[in-house]
């Protein structure tokens, strides 16, 4: 039952997370630079994701910082452009250099065995040689021809191989990116198919190879007699060594490394097909944050243009509720009264109840909850509601309860000025009583306590974050 509880509890945290992210993301469309969706609500403490869709990230690196009223720091990204093109460039390169030689083998080949033809197609046998010599030099130079054919079809071979991955490196390079999928089964199987022809026509031919040194050795003296004897079967040695040589650089060619190297690039551009950018999750620490993104391009050989810009999110919205102190002028007052005795014999007194000088005004310390709005056009100008509690200040510390309206002025810190009504109990004189009548007795209450509301005006101060 634990472990189910646990479970779920997992299952609710994850899709929470992911609610999160989905919910508070910079999204670019790198098509569309005037597309930008950003966080309209987020709050302090949550993280948010950069994503740019449609961008080619073999052809642009992206570079974020991110800051906002508390953390400011510029976040280095993982990207393919920490790797160095210049290196695989050049290794590429050096691929294609084998590549020349093992062509130029294959040439010399070819006119060694265009000698041999001349040589043994366009004179008769001279009738000093024997003719089992003659026909085993032919056999040779037929050989010859036939495996210097094979050579050729593995030299196109290699390079048509080359040119797919060439064509492929070309196709991620466009700013739509690769439209096909690069088939790396299909690939290395290729290259081992190459491979095993490789290595089966350099067998058979290190074979033949040793089996036409021990004939020519047997027929040594039969050879030496002719000159033309011997320099037919010089060039076929000559052809037999450049075979070997040709095959040996065909090996070096498909090599384990060469092939490593030649893929590895495809493998980083192909890693980049998904046409996206997104960075880690960024903490929002701010009540704004201020979202600088650049992306250049890669290389400056593309001849592609920078861009640069900021963001600030969540937007600053025109409403907003503020809490601010300010100080008040209102009507609202007290009223003051004595008790004056006069003696009317001894022991008998008379009493009046008659004002006193009091002021009909107070002043107070109010705490108001402001709700108001800013003028687009003027920034520095807003109106609102105001509602809160307050407390007098004058001869008698009172409660009070204000609430109107009022105007701020100023962007950060502004000034604002409120007015309305302030409601609150006051002292009133007795209605048992009248001002200058005489009383046989001193009365024990002159005033009570009513609740009156009279108008204000506030001058306070508040802070926009």
């Amino acid at each position: 039952m634990r472990n189910i509880v646990k479970t779920l509890l997992f299952v609710l945290f994850m899709s929470g997370t992911h609610g999160m992210y989905a919910q508070n993301q910079v999204i670019i469309d790198f098509k569309k630079l005037d597309t930008v969706v950003l966080p309209t609500t987020i709050s302090v403490g949550e993280q948010y994701v950069v994503e740019i869709q449609n961008i080619n990230l073999n052809l642009y690196k992206v570079s974020i910082n991110s800051k906002d009223s508390v953390f400011s720091k510029a976040l280095e990204t993982p990207t393919f452009g920490n790797l160095s093109l210049d290196a695989l460039n050049s290794a590429v390169a050096a691929i294609g250099s084998f590549g020349t030689s093992f062509v130029q083998e294959i040439k010399t080949l070819e006119l060694e065995s265009g000698q041999n033809k001349i040589m043994f197609g366009g004179f008769p046998p001279m009738p000093s040689v024997s003719d089992e010599i003659m026909k085993k030099l032919k056999k040779e130079q037929a050989y010859i021809d036939q495996s210097t054919g094979e050579l050729k079809k593995i030299s196109e071979s290699i390079d048509e191989f080359k040119l797919s991955v060439y064509k492929t490196r070309l196709s991620a390079y466009r700013i739509s990116g690769a439209k096909e999928e690069f088939d790396f089964d299909m690939a290395l199987k290729k290259l081992d198919d190459l491979r095993e022809e490789l290595d089966s026509i350099d067998q058979v031919v290190l074979k033949r190879k040793g089996e036409f040194e021990k004939y020519i050795e047997a027929k040594k003296a039969e050879i030496n007699t002719s000159e033309e004897l011997k320099k037919a079967r010089d060039s076929i040695t000559k052809a037999f060594g450049a075979f070997v040589s040709a095959t040996k650089e065909g090996k070096a060619i498909l090599s384990a490394d060469n092939a490593n190297t030649l893929l590895s690039s495809i493998v980083f551009l192909e890693n980049n097909r998904g046409m996206r950018y997104r960075s880690m999750p960024i903490q929002f620490k701010g009540e704004q944050a201020q979202l600088t993104v650049k992306i250049t391009p890669r290389e400056e050989k593309f001849l592609l243009q920078s861009y640069e810009t900021t963001y600030e999110f969540p937007a600053r919205k025109n409403t907003y509720v503020k809490l601010g102190l300010s100080f008040y002028f209102s009507n609202l007052h007290d009223e003051a009264y004595s008790v004056v005795g006069t003696p009317v014999n001894d022991s008998t007194n008379t009493y009046q109840v008659l004002p006193e000088n009091y002021s009909t005004n107070e002043i107070g310390i109010v705490s108001f909850i402001r709700f108001g709005w800013k003028i687009e056009s003027a920034d520095w100008f807003g109106g609102h509601f105001a509602f809160g509690p307050g407390m007098s200040i004058s001869n008698n510390v009172k409660p009070r309860i204000l609430y109107g309206g009022g105007i701020t002025l100023g962007k950060k810190h502004m000034c604002a000025i409120d007015f309305g009504a302030a409601t609150g109990y006051v002292d009133r004189l007795s209605a048992q009583l009248q001002v200058g009548t005489d009383l046989p007795e001193k009365p024990s209450t002159v005033t009570v306590t009513r609740l009156d509301t009279q108008l204000f005006v506030a001058l306070g101060y508040v802070f926009m974050f």
